[in-house]
C-alpha cells in the first residue's frame, strides 16, 4: 500500500511539472514553447558540434605545419574536454543566479567569436 500511494505520488508530481504540453481546449498537443525557438537550439547545437569537429581532420597538418608532435594534438584535446567539464558546473551556477537567457547569449557570443577566429586562422 505504502508503495502504491508513493508511485501515485510520483505520478501526479510528474503531470503537474510538465510544462512542454499543454492539452489545452483544442485536440491537439500544444508546445508552449515556440517552433521557432527549438528550430534555434537545434540549429545553434548542430553549428557548435561542427565547429568543434570541422578542425579535427586537419589537426595532423597543423601539427606538421608548426614543427609539433602529433601527440600534442591529444593535449589539446584534453585541455577542450577539461574545460568543458570544469564551466558546465560554473555555466549552470551562473545561469541559476541571473537567468538562462544572458548566460546563453554570452556563451553563444564567445562560441561564435571562437568560430570567426577559427575561421579566419
Amino acid at each position: 500500500e505504502g508503495e502504491a500511494s508513493a508511485s501515485a505520488a510520483a505520478i501526479a508530481m510528474s503531470s503537474r511539472n510538465a510544462p512542454l504540453l499543454d492539452s489545452g481546449s483544442g485536440s491537439e498537443d500544444k508546445l508552449e514553447v515556440p517552433e521557432q525557438a527549438v528550430f534555434m537550439v537545434f540549429l545553434t547545437s548542430f553549428i557548435d558540434t561542427l565547429a568543434a569537429s570541422i578542425s579535427t581532420p586537419a589537426m595532423p597538418y597543423y601539427a606538421k605545419y608548426f614543427g609539433i608532435k602529433t601527440s600534442m594534438i591529444g593535449w589539446l584535446y584534453g585541455a577542450w574536454s577539461f574545460s568543458s567539464t570544469v564551466f558546465a558546473p560554473v555555466l549552470s551556477h551562473m545561469s541559476d543566479r541571473i537567468g538562462r537567457k544572458p548566460v546563453l547569449l554570452i556563451s553563444l557570443l564567445g562560441a561564435g567569436t571562437a568560430n570567426l577566429i577559427q575561421g579566419f586562422a
